[in-house]
C-alpha cells in the first residue's frame, strides 16, 4: 500500500503526522540559514566582526539541522536513516572546525 503523501508548493511530502512536519519545517528553515551564513563566511574578509558572528549562526544552524534529521530518522527510519547519516556528518564537521578554532 502507498504511504499518504501531502503536495506542498508541487512537492510530495510524506503524512507522517505533525512532529515529522514540523521537524521538517524548522528543518529546511535551519537549512536556509545554514546556506545563506556559510557563504558569507566563506566570502567574508577573515577578520574580528562578521565571521564570527556568521560562522556562530551557522553551527546554530548545523546544530538544529542535526536535531530535527534525527527527529524525521526516528519517525521514518528506513527511510531517512541516509539523511540521518549525512547530518551526523555536518554536525560532526561543524563540531570539529570549532573546537579547532578555539
Amino acid at each position: 500500500m502507498p504511504e499518504p503523501t501531502i503536495v506542498i508548493l508541487g512537492l510530495e511530502i510524506p503524512d507522517a503526522g505533525p512532529v515529522f512536519l514540523a521537524a521538517l519545517a524548522l528543518h529546511v528553515a535551519a537549512s536556509l540559514a545554514c546556506v545563506v551564513s556559510g557563504a558569507l563566511a566563506a566570502l567574508s574578509p577573515k577578520r574580528p566582526g562578521r565571521p564570527p558572528r556568521v560562522g556562530h549562526v551557522h553551527l546554530y544552524g548545523i546544530t538544529i539541522v542535526f536535531m530535527t534529521a534525527t527527529v524525521m530518522a526516528a519517525i521514518r527510519w528506513e527511510h531517512n536513516a541516509h539523511l540521518f547519516a549525512i547530518a551526523a556528518l555536518a554536525f560532526a564537521t561543524a563540531m570539529t572546525g570549532w573546537r579547532l578554532r578555539r
